[in-house]
């Protein structure tokens, strides 16, 4: 089908870590696909009884799937009549993730991605994000 995704795996030191973004990408359901990539899913391999061997001494026992959300921004030469729209987007990125109730706490440039198919800027990497208290309706 043409369709491409993103496997994240760490070690079972960080597995909270993914864990953690899996619940911050729950709660950003609404604008998954359009400010943040998809969250497809995740796998603790270790109820498989396995882990992926990486590297010496790495073993990844746990998947989070994604789905392709561009590519880094800084990889691509970004023409100057540009930059100044891919920033509106950014900052409409950003202010979309706020209004779902969540803090990325880890903007830069190597957690932003751009796609050219869809002319979206998409945020990824939210380990560190703070998931704020839910607002409530007045009575």
């Amino acid at each position: 089908y043409g369709y491409t995704f993103v496997c994240k795996g760490t070690v079972q030191a960080f597995i909270r870590d993914l864990e953690h973004e899996a619940a911050v990408y729950k709660r950003l359901e609404r604008i998954q696909g359009v400010n943040v990539p998809i969250f497809l899913g995740a796998v603790d391999l270790r109820s498989l009884k396995s882990v992926y061997y990486y590297d010496h001494r790495v073993y990844i026992a746990h998947m989070t799937f994604l789905s392709w959300g561009g590519n880094y921004i800084d990889e691509l030469e970004i023409p100057a009549d540009m930059r100044r729209t891919l920033e509106g987007k950014l900052l409409g990125s950003l202010r979309a993730i706020h209004e779902e109730g969540v803090v990325h706490e880890d903007v830069r440039s190597a957690n932003t991605l751009v796609n050219r198919e869809t002319g979206s800027v998409v945020l990824i990497d939210f380990e560190r994000a703070v998931l704020l208290e839910a607002a409530r309706r007045p009575l």
